[in-house]
């Protein structure tokens, strides 16, 4: 239960927020919040991480898929590592969902935080590299802590 709350409270989190972002911002408009350091910007990204596999939605469905299906196969492991692996995988999966629904109701996805060194992302966007980074951790963390048993 606790990765289906997760996940649907990131997915809420994303779709109001770039709600908020198309809704207030022009598309290409920036809105500086930090001079220099964080900025609002309203773009549209029709591909994946850094615009790689431009108009592929064919893919970014299969991804989807294979992802789910990859929690549900492997759910007893995540159990297995822990707590932390749970939240880790939660927010991979409502990142992805996230997006996922921008794609089926847009086409792209809507991206608006600019950091300005970084490309534009999203909530989405950071609840998947905070997840995967925090799942890796995690896995690597059991399985050293099983090794040694």
């Amino acid at each position: 239960m606790l990765l289906i709350l997760v996940a649907v409270m990131i997915v809420i989190v994303d779709q109001a927020t770039k709600h908020l972002v198309v809704s207030r911002i022009a598309y290409g408009e920036t809105l500086s919040l930090v001079p220099n350091i964080l900025s609002l910007t309203h773009v549209r990204n029709f591909g994946a991480a850094f615009g790689l596999f431009y108009r592929q939605r064919v893919l970014f469905f299969g991804a989807m898929l294979i992802l789910v299906v990859a929690v549900v196969v492997f759910w007893k492991e995540i159990v297995r590592v822990g707590r932390c692996a749970v939240w880790a995988s939660a927010c991979v999966l409502g990142g992805a969902f996230g997006n996922f629904l921008d794609r089926i109701r847009l086409g792209y996805v809507v991206d608006f935080v600019d950091v300005g060194f970084w490309p534009v992302f999203n909530v989405a966007d950071s609840a998947i590299v905070v997840g995967t980074a925090v799942l890796s951790y995690a896995i690597l963390r059991a399985e050293l802590r099983w090794h040694r048993l």
